[in-house]
């Protein structure tokens, strides 16, 4: 039973790692190392936002079998919900500085950097996807749904290395970082449309309109002061529109 178990959720954790990894080796056949480099850095500074989501998962999975074992699934479908809104409002905080300072975050590598800034907008709306869905994997895992997870996690991957073998040679960087989008995207919606036909659970309520609207308005907000700043350096910037958002 323990194999049963962990042989699936095994292969669901490398799958999500050739997701966040298949781009980069594709681009690499490709491309020479500078852009591979600024790609590299892109992608991992767009992950930021998903340390909500490995947080709250790592907390709510005992939770989940809990529940479910009790048969209290009702109860489990509306934490399921308050978790998933918890899990965007944190991600949302972070991917909104990263899109108003997406320049400026990466000029911190260096100035060469800064090109990747539509590759870093790219894959951080993709992870911003994936943190609205909630802990779906971890859903699926607790409640004896692992090879769902298992063949959703998979298929994501194929996906992702298909549309970077399809967009790289042409496009370059944008291709690698559309691909990483498409493998995230396919991934977490797999597991959701899983989750809401195995459990019945769906992320989204109208609760939700409460962090995306104090979102937008601190962002619209700390877009003014950005356009108010007499060209000050990247390191000021940030300073100053991340304290006013």
């Amino acid at each position: 039973e323990l194999f049963a178990v962990s042989v699936p959720m095994s292969i669901t954790a490398g799958a999500q790692y050739l997701n966040t990894w298949s781009a980069v080796w594709v681009m690499g056949a490709f491309a020479g190392a500078g852009p591979v480099g600024i790609f590299t850095a892109a992608a991992r500074t767009a992950t930021l936002s998903t340390i909500v989501r490995f947080a709250f998962s790592g907390i709510f999975s005992p939770i989940i079998s809990s529940f479910y074992a009790r048969d209290e699934i009702e109860d489990l479908g509306r934490l399921y919900k308050d978790v998933s809104r918890w899990i965007f409002t944190g991600a949302f905080a972070i991917f909104l500085p990263i899109l108003l300072l997406s320049r400026e975050i990466l000029a911190i590598f260096g100035p060469a950097f800064t090109s990747g800034w539509t590759a870093l907008i790219i894959v951080a709306a993709a992870q911003l996807y994936s943190s609205s869905v909630g802990p779906t994997p971890r859903m699926l895992a607790m409640t004896g749904n692992q090879n769902v997870a298992m063949v959703a996690t998979a298929t994501a991957d194929l996906v992702g290395v298909a549309v970077s073998f399809a967009l790289v040679p042409s496009l370059g960087m944008l291709g690698a970082a559309l691909g990483m989008a498409a493998a995230i995207t396919s991934e977490n919606t797999g597991t959701m449309l899983a989750v809401k036909r195995r459990l019945g659970f769906w992320p989204y309520s109208w609760a939700w309109l409460k962090p995306l609207a104090a979102g937008i308005l601190a962002a619209a907000v700390g877009f003014l002061a950005k356009l108010m700043l007499p060209f000050p350096g990247f390191l000021v910037t940030i300073a100053i529109v991340g304290a006013v958002f």
